[in-house]
């Protein structure tokens, strides 16, 4: 926290005092957030300097040896991380450790001793100055008190766990100050509680892993480190939660204009008495991320977590729940309102949970090595190179760290927050089926050292090294394509340290020499290698831990020795390779965790796995050809967590018997035909056999002893029934029955014991009838699209023929939605139930999605204005009438009315602001809806045939995709202009009528915008924009002139976008911007770009040149009054060398801005003779206006020159010979500013004065 509250600001005023005094520990307690850390910072950036020689700050939650004496020379500068990497791989660990802890102890003396010089030179000061009596007595007085007090070097043990680390680590503490008295060690200790008599935070003690509880007991059995590093107990301070007003106060600071929250944050701090500020924080990052998005949902989901957090009466509970809420807000809103449907931002999801498995087992680790561990794992796009990857990595990371669920540590290190290690993975696909080597899991156990600190270069991460130190390198992630301009044997001779190497996209067909005898490699990633057809030697990687081959298309067989010596190996994948057996060896493999054969398609049996007692996962989804288990009985896989076997030809599973751990049973697309006995498998949560269309039955038992299924998916199987005791799920979530079209009935009693059922997936099944639903009171999703002879009655019966009557199908109706307040998602389409009166559903007020397709309404102007959060409304083939209170709907995004044929009008459509899907075909309306320019986010639109007449000036915009042959827009061509086009192919429907092109001659503003950029802030849209403030646009850019003209806008292409051809033949003003298909002017149609006039460019990130030199550009370049170009960062040029004489010969006027590469604007035989304004600014590379000084020449008309923040820029052009700037800008006058270009020539700054020019902040001139 930035300040602490009163309490806290006089606990720290308290240490101090106590700091300066003879006190040498202090210990801060108090439960996970409270604050702990920051006061520690706090206190040691106040600390008194007169006496404090230094300070350290380890992070205990990563402690060893080596980490220690790392930490502590990289914090006194005495080695960079980069040479501390180099030793810490090298043979010669002992005496180089020696050797730096000589080096920290020297480092600390002279820190010492020149404290102590500081402080008595400032008393001789004070004694030689000329005081009086009075004060020379002062003076021997403070001096007895000086010089009799020690200098000492502070240091913060943060977050400590055990008491023998804590004596250990002051043991060796001690062993590193300085030799003599007058120096001592002060120690700040932060821990979550008062240490028990086992050694070990109690809060603590709960939350460590297994692995860590026995690592603590191996400590604790070692001899007794008395007299090492003993202190006194020191003063205790409590760190306490902030109080109801301080939270609030904090919460304010944090979050603003949010007072809906504020009665529940002040009861939830008065209930748990009082809040920890972390707590508060990521609170309050979650409502800010709500706000920022503007959704309902959104602020729905924070509203009901506070009011429900409000309920609990125990505090771990309530922070629970909050904590729950702040990471449920990392999916958005979208979550997963359908199956197999994630969040939309399932990086940042998977990135998170990514490192709360990793923390589980590291009590911290450096970003860039969890950046690096988030590559590995492929949670980022596999198009991106390595750079790219990892600035979206960091990206990642920073987003993280704003939502305060991972804290950054002083020496770079990343740790979790304590709070969130409360909340565990429940996501529908963990991180299992998210993982691609588990390593968060496998890089957890023994003696791992981690990554490394790493950096990013070209084509590769790696550990730093000292210059000619390859073989100090630890860690390598490389792309092939770096590889492809260098022998890759030679590239990896050296490396014979490396414990990690991944390479991406190799080149390769067998492995390079060196890399079999790194013979302490752990991980071995070779992604994407598809020319690989050999990998001999690798069985000589007896450390292997880690070991991935994908994409290995060639590869055929894998040896059987390959497995024989990798007694280490935890991670195996092996990812669409066309072997058709595993190696006898794998059996060797009895440490294997993870093993994942996705995608091996030609792989027909798997061997006999009960040896793998420690297997985790087992992933064989899409392994097409396997038809064989080997195994009858999993029993031996006792730690088995997650199985796969998607999209094989398995047809019976083996017995899962006494699998207590395992999670899900994925089974997608199989050739199943029935489950073995679950009853055994009490950890069970998902169940996944979705379009497995063997799959007839479950058995009578199925649900004995399920009480922990979340997930249940059957669609799309053969399923015809249901066991009687089917309702026995009291936990689960999802129930997806879809698709099961032999499926005709569903017991009574099946939903009054679910009542945590949140999603219900029922279309396209053959039901005539639901069961009783009033227990369903968490329902958010009820899908019953396309039953068609389904009858919402209960005691519809099979003998009756007859139809049931609508006023019973009312009643009935009504009472089946009564209780379903929660409900967000109904779908009724294609059904034959009957909607009672709208005013009738007024309990559902949380609906989102509505839709009614082909039902029967009970009214034909149904009022839907209660439904406020209405995002998507279907009500086509419902013979409604008319639409009344649609401006109520704020919230639509999609409004479907299709095929009302008496739907004659459509009010009130201009406040649908986000309708993004508008169909009105088959509808009677008649008279084209012209609000639909007001609609900046429309991007499908139907419109009914027949429409009797269009004004085309009222018509701004069309969105991209609309159904002009059907309707027949574009038979209407009288008087028409041209506008805004979301995306192309509206362009060629446009082609097709040359009379409509015809009219479109006398100037038009047209704007063809890329479908992916459409709804991106900040640009500026025709529809948006005002025509006053469209003047200011144009006469921002001057484009274009007061004249007006014909102007095209084409924004965020990634290829050229067809059809557009016509548009650029005549228009004279044309921006391109954030348009990647374009490296020179010559790629957006040379041969169509007759009549431009003016050119934007703009964010269009590959061009290097803007002209290129072909033939065909001369009419382009010679019509070009205007040129514009900003933020090119790879222009280097603005005509390329093929270019010799020819120039712009009617330019006029040119702007660049954020052109870094631009080193000099004109050649001097290419002068642009009517040019009258020139202006640049923020060029970094600019280092002169012209290729050479303009000897014999001169720019006659230019008027103004404005040159702003070029920090190269040497020379406007002036000739040694002729340094008169009138020779050569005869017009220039008081127009010439330049601003903060600190090289410019002495000479010619004087120049630019001389004739009224102003050169500003120039203090950086060597005069």
């Amino acid at each position: 926290m930035a300040s602490r509250t009163m309490v806290g600001q006089q606990q720290k005023q308290q240490i101090l005092g106590l700091l300066d005094k003879e006190v040498t520990t202090i210990v801060l307690v108090g439960g996970p957030g409270v604050g702990k850390t920051e006061m520690a910072r706090l206190i040691r950036d106040d600390i008194n300097k007169e006496s404090c020689y230094g300070t350290l700050w380890i992070s205990m939650n990563k402690y060893d040896d080596n980490s220690f004496y790392r930490n502590i020379a990289c914090q006194l500068s005495v080695r960079s991380s980069t040479e501390y990497e180099d030793d810490a791989r090298t043979d010669e660990t002992r005496p180089e450790k020696e050797n730096v802890k000589a080096q920290i102890q020297a480092k600390l003396t002279q820190m010492s001793s020149e404290k102590r010089a500081m402080q008595y030179a400032k008393l001789n000061e004070m004694q030689n100055a000329k005081l009086n009596e009075m004060q020379n007595a002062k003076l021997n007085e403070v001096r007895s008190v000086k010089l009799n007090s020690k200098v000492f070097l502070l240091t913060i043990l943060d977050d400590v766990r055990s008491k023998k680390d804590e004596v250990r680590v002051l043991s060796m503490l001690k062993a590193l100050l300085p030799r003599e008295p007058e120096s001592s060690l002060k120690v700040i200790i932060t821990r979550t509680d008062r240490l028990s008599s086992k050694g070990m935070a109690k809060d603590t003690e709960n939350e460590v892993s297994s692995e860590q509880k026995e690592e603590t007991e191996i400590r604790e059995e070692k001899p007794s480190l008395e007299g090492e590093g003993e202190m006194d107990e020191g003063e205790v301070f409590e760190i306490k939660p902030l109080s109801k007003d301080e939270s609030w106060a904090l919460f304010a600071d944090v979050v603003c204009n949010l007072d809906d929250f504020k009665a529940s944050i002040e009861n939830i701090a008065q209930n748990c008495g009082g809040l920890p500020p972390a707590i508060i924080k990521l609170v309050a990052a979650a409502l800010k991320q709500s706000g920022a998005h503007n959704s309902w949902d959104l602020k729905k989901s924070a509203l009901q977590a506070l009011k429900e957090a409000e309920t609990y009466e125990e505090v771990d509970q309530c922070i629970r729940r909050l904590v729950q809420y702040g990471i449920d807000m990392l999916h958005g809103s979208d979550m997963s309102l359908s199956p197999g449907k994630d969040a939309k931002n399932m990086v940042l999801v998977n990135c998170y949970w990514h490192s709360w498995e990793f923390f589980n087992k590291h009590g911290s680790i450096h970003h860039s090595e969890l950046i690096l561990s988030w590559i590995l794992e492929g949670y980022f796009d596999s198009d991106k190179n390595v750079k790219e990857a990892y600035e979206e990595g960091h990206h990642i990371m920073m987003r993280l760290l704003d939502l305060g669920l991972l804290k950054m540590q002083e020496d770079g290190l990343v740790i979790i927050e304590k709070l969130a290690h409360t909340v565990c993975d429940t996501r529908r696909v963990g991180y299992e089926q998210t993982s691609r080597l588990g390593l968060a899991r496998v890089l957890g156990n023994g003696n791992w050292q981690g990554f490394g600190i790493i950096t990013p270069a070209e084509e590769m991460i790696k550990t730093p090294s000292s210059s000619g130190r390859q073989n100090k390198v630890s860690t390598l992630l490389i792309d092939g394509s770096r590889l492809c301009r260098q022998d890759p044997g030679t590239f990896f001779q050296p490396m014979k340290g490396l414990h990690h190497l991944a390479i991406f996209n190799p080149r390769f067909k067998s492995l390079p020499l060196s890399v079999p005898k790194m013979d302490k490699l752990q991980m071995l990633v070779l992604r994407g290698c598809d020319q690989l057809q050999e990998i001999d030697g690798i069985q000589n990687l007896k450390s292997l831990t880690v070991l991935e081959i994908s994409g290995a298309s060639f590869l055929k067989e894998i040896p059987c020795v390959v497995f024989e010596q990798m007694t280490n190996l935890q991670s195996l994948r092996l990812r669409a390779v066309p072997i058709e057996s595993l190696p006898s060896s794998l059996s060797n493999l009895t440490k294997l965790r993870w093993l994942v054969l996705r995608e091996c398609s030609s792989l027909k049996e798997l061997p006999k796995l009960k040896a793998l007692e420690n297997l985790e996962v087992l992933d064989l989804s899409g392994a097409s050809s396997l038809q064989t288990i080997k195994d009858k009985i999993f029993s031996p896989l006792l730690k088995l967590q997650s199985i796969d076997f998607s999209r094989t030809q398995i047809k019976r599973l083996p017995i899962l018997r006494d699998l207590k751990y395992l999670t899900q049973l994925f089974l997608r697309t199989s050739q199943l035909t029935r489950l073995p006995i679950l009853a055994s498998l009490s950890a069970l949560r998902c169940i996944d056999l979705s379009n497995s269309k063997e799959f007839k039955e479950l058995k009578e038992n199925f649900s004995e002893n399920m009480d922990s299924l979340k997930i249940l998916n059957l669609s799309n199987t053969g399923i015809v029934g249901l066991p009687s005791n089917f309702g026995n799920l009291p936990n689960l979530e999802l129930l997806d029955l879809s698709n099961t079209s032999k499926l005709a009935e569903i017991p009574d009693n099946t939903f009054e014991k679910m009542g945590s059922l949140r999603q219900l997936f029922l279309s396209r099944c053959s039901l005539r009838k639901l069961p009783k639903m009033e227990g369903l009171k968490r329902l958010e999703v009820l899908d019953l699209s396309d039953c068609s002879g389904l009858r919402v009655m209960e005691d519809c019966s099979s003998q009756s023929s007859e139809e049931p009557s609508v006023e019973s199908l009312k009643e009935t109706e009504a009472e089946f939605l009564k209780h379903m307040n929660h409900i967000q998602v109904l779908n009724l389409s294609g059904t034959r139930i009957v909607v009672p009166p709208i005013s009738n559903l007024a309990n559902l007020s949380n609906l989102t999605h509505l839709l009614l397709q082909g039902c029967s309404l009970s009214e034909s102007e149904p009022n839907c204005g209660n439904f406020t959060k209405l995002e998507v409304l279907d009500l086509s083939k419902t013979g409604i009438s008319s639409l009344p209170s649609a401006n109520n709907l704020v919230s639509l995004r999609e409004l479907k009315l299709r095929d009302n044929p008496s739907l004659k009008q459509l009010q009130h459509l201009e406040s649908l602001k986000d309708l993004e899907v508008l169909d009105l075909w088959g509808t009677g309306i008649q008279e084209f809806p012209y609000e639909i320019s007001k609609l900046p986010l429309l991007k499908h639109l139907d419109l009914p045939k027949g429409i009797q007449e269009i004004k085309w000036k009222d018509i701004k915009s069309l969105p991209e995709d609309l159904n002009s042959d059907e309707c027949g827009i574009f038979e209407h061509s009288e008087n028409r202009t041209c506008r805004l086009f979301r995306g192309d192919p509206i362009f060629k429907e446009l082609k097709r009528q040359p009379e409509y092109c015809a009219t479109c001659d006398d100037g038009f503003p047209v704007k063809v915008l890329s479908f992916k950029e459409q709804d991106r802030a900040g640009d500026i849209y025709w529809q948006r924009v005002e025509p006053f403030f469209r003047k200011i646009y144009f006469k921002t850019i001057s484009l274009p002139p007061k004249d007006g003209g014909q102007y095209l806008e084409i924004l965020g292409f990634h290829s050229f976008p067809a059809g557009v051809e016509d548009a650029l033949m005549k228009a004279e003003y044309v921006s391109l911007i954030e348009n990647k298909f374009i490296t020179c002017l010559s790629d957006s149609g040379v041969g169509t770009v007759k009549a431009m006039k003016g050119c934007w460019l703009e964010r269009c990130t590959e061009v290097k040149t803007i002209f290129c030199g072909e033939a065909a550009e001369a009419g382009m370049r010679g019509n070009l009054e205007i040129l514009w170009a900003s933020y090119l960062p790879k222009l280097e040029s603005l005509c390329s060398e093929k270019m010799q004489s020819e120039g712009f010969t009617n330019l006029v006027e040119i702007y660049l801005d954020c052109c870094p590469k631009l080193k000099y604007v004109f050649r001097s035989s290419q002068l642009p003779d009517k040019l009258k304004i020139l202006q640049i600014k923020f060029c970094d590379g600019l280092e002169t206006l012209f290729d050479s000084p303009l000897e014999g020449h001169q720019l006659q008309n230019l008027e103004k020159l404005h040159l702003v923040e070029l920090p190269e820029l040497t020379s406007i052009g002036l000739p040694m010979s002729r340094n008169n700037i009138k020779e050569i800008f005869p017009s220039l006058g008081e127009e010439i500013k330049v601003k903060e270009c600190p090289k410019l020539e002495r000479l010619e700054v004087e120049e630019i004065r001389k004739v009224g020019g102003t050169v500003e902040n120039m203090e950086e001139i060597d005069v």
